[in-house]
């Protein structure tokens, strides 16, 4: 069984990057989200909403309104949480999808993302227990990476590209990346780091010790980039270059025969 994680941000409208839009937006762009989800995912999976709380009344909604759309499937459990903070959020859903229901591996999901056709091709390769943290193509990123191609531009190809750090907005990896990967031996990730940034150091861990950050080539997602955790705040202090170097940000190690990694040959 596959785990699929979706935190969602539920202060989000009171964040420079949302003026202007409505609580019903982002309510519907999570929706649209996991129906791609269910539309797209062939695998056996159980996916984890973790519905971050907030005093807003407008979100009060969103647990129950969820629940009634989707006809509470077995395989999609919500979960509310007063804890509004992004690593909190990720923490919980590993621990529940890697312990309690020992997925072989976990898709980390921002909320403002859709699915495509070329999801299936990620979601199988996690079955291979290697320390290598994976991640897609999309059209819009926050800073330049590797990972950017517009829609037009996609051609699917059979190959992964290794590069020294990807984008958080879609992580993947094995239970075993995560779990030989752990922060300490309660959490993956750093709970001081409450949101952006927080992937950094797992990545910069996993690098350390054999792991690898890998770009399939062949996968495609719809990146909204409607919300960006707190990047407007971020970069007040840091820009994507101090925090990236160019080096992080574009350089390509090398790339690899997709079949020969997924064992096809």
């Amino acid at each position: 069984m596959l785990g699929i994680g979706i935190v969602t941000y539920n202060d989000a409208l009171n964040k420079d990057e949302f003026i202007g839009e409505t609580d019903s937006d982002i309510y519907e762009v999570l929706c649209q989200l996991i129906t791609t989800i269910q539309l797209f995912t062939i695998e056996d999976y159980i996916l984890i909403v973790r519905d971050n709380d907030s005093l807003d009344y407008r979100f009060n909604r969103f647990n129950i309104t969820l629940r009634n759309r989707f006809n509470s499937p077995s395989n999609i459990i919500f979960i509310k949480s007063n804890i509004n903070n992004l690593t909190d959020g990720w923490n919980e859903i590993l621990d529940i999808t890697l312990n309690k229901y020992n997925c072989y591996g976990t898709i980390l999901l921002n909320q403002d993302i859709l699915l495509t056709k070329y999801w299936n091709s990620y979601t199988s390769i996690l079955k291979i227990q290697s320390r290598d943290i994976i991640g897609p193509l999309t059209n819009n990123v926050t800073y330049q990476t590797n990972q950017l191609v517009t829609e037009n531009d996609f051609v699917p190809q059979d190959t992964l590209t290794h590069v020294p750090i990807l984008q958080g907005f879609c992580l993947g990896g094995s239970k075993k990346c995560f779990m030989e990967n752990m922060y300490n031996n309660k959490e993956f990730f750093n709970p001081q780091i409450e949101w952006a940034l927080n992937e950094e150091g797992w990545m910069q861990r996993n690098n350390k010790t054999g792991g690898r950050c890998l770009i399939l080539n062949n996968a495609y997602i719809i990146h909204l980039n409607n919300g960006s955790w707190r990047w407007n705040a971020l970069i007040s202090t840091k820009t994507p270059d101090t925090i990236y170097p160019t080096t992080y940000r574009n350089s390509i190690i090398d790339v690899l025969n997709y079949h020969t990694y997924i064992g096809d040959k």
